[in-house]
């Protein structure tokens, strides 16, 4: 009740000391964003879904009974954010937004049990992957006004926020002790200033209230991460996050952004 207060509140603060002059707007937004990633999801991904494998594979040959779970792709997830668009004249405006995006990706397992020289053995290894991005965005757009329905086209650029923390557990036993257990955590950041293209319609519900249907897509990547937290090895912090791909090659980590971002926002004028 309280939100619902505050929502109508607004509306009617908008309504009556602004009138039909409006020269502002605010938006509440929600959206889906799908970024590329092709560096993760082609390179850095199937290389540690490879070590999964090869584990698997040896324990196999072991006669140990495995079920094995491969890690997930960076895909798209609801996004959520607001702006606050500024009119200098009719028909052209700058917005300003932030979104929160994040990705918990369907996490590598590797669960095995099995006897050698009569021995039994459990085995656990589990590899877990979260993305997130923050972007801050400025959007420059020209507007065209039909009446009951607007549409607008533009451009800008953000400043785009990256974080990727990575976990692996393993847990090792025999004779249903554990013998080798543990687990390893590294957080690492980047940020980089991306372009972006930009459309949209919006859709008039009342004076001051609207829907619009939002569209963009930045171009370009975060070219590099530097870890921030390691829990195993606290001399790794401020180094460059970097990945063996599956030949063998020692590459930099980077996230590429490219993708569509299209949402539906609620607008109030003022």
């Amino acid at each position: 009740m309280k939100l619902k207060n505050v929502i109508i509140s607004i509306l009617l603060l908008s309504s009556v000391l602004f009138g039909a002059d409006k020269k502002f707007s605010l938006s509440f937004r929600c959206g889906y964003y799908l970024p590329s990633s092709s560096t993760y999801n082609d390179e850095m991904r199937p290389a540690l879904n490879a070590n999964l494998n090869n584990l698997n594979t040896w324990l196999i040959e072991e006669g140990f009974t495995n079920n094995l779970t491969e890690l997930g792709k960076i895909n798209g997830k609801i996004l959520f954010g607001g702006e606050l668009e500024f009119f200098p004249v009719s028909i052209f405006s700058v917005a300003v937004g932030a979104q929160m995006w994040q990705n918990s990706l369907p996490q590598g397992s590797l669960q095995g049990s099995g006897t050698i020289d009569n021995i039994p053995y459990d085995i656990s290894e589990k590899i877990s992957v979260k993305a997130s991005v923050v972007p801050i965005t400025v959007s420059l757009r020209a507007h065209l006004s039909t009446g009951k329905i607007d549409g607008y086209i533009g451009a800008g650029a953000g400043y785009y926020m990256g974080k990727v923390v990575m976990k692996e557990e393993w847990n090792y036993q025999m004779n249903g002790e554990s013998y080798d257990s543990g687990s390893r955590e590294i957080e690492s950041k980047g940020n980089s200033i991306l372009p972006h293209i930009n459309a949209g319609f919006i859709i008039n519900l009342m004076r001051n209230v609207a829907l619009s249907l939002d569209a963009r897509y930045p171009l370009g990547a975060i070219k590099s991460f530097t870890i921030k937290r390691d829990t195993v090895d606290p001399t790794n912090v401020g180094n460059k996050l970097r990945f063996e791909d599956s030949n063998g090659v020692e590459k930099q980590f980077k996230w590429e952004l490219s993708g569509i971002d299209v949402g539906l926002n609620l607008l109030i004028r003022f």
